[in-house]
């Protein structure tokens, strides 16, 4: 039986996932396109960045997080 704050957790996330459903569809534009302006330019940093790099005209060279397990597989 679940307790009482696994309930409260359950509950908010639910209510956050709801209240914050409207930016899915934005957050996946963005990372997408993102990506793809990445992989066009060759760009060997972080994919979330190529886009401001881009219009910026930066280049800077960060390693990213969210996609490292990804990199790392590519290397080899």
């Amino acid at each position: 039986m679940p307790t009482r704050v696994t309930r409260i957790c359950a509950t908010a996330s639910l209510l956050l996932a709801l209240a914050l459903a409207f930016t899915s569809d934005a957050a996946l534009l963005f990372y997408g396109a993102s990506m793809l302006l990445a992989a066009l330019r060759g760009y060997a940093g972080c994919e979330v960045l190529a886009v401001s790099n881009w219009l910026l005209g930066r280049d800077d060279q960060i390693g990213c997080a969210v996609f490292l397990p990804v990199d790392h597989l590519e290397r080899r």
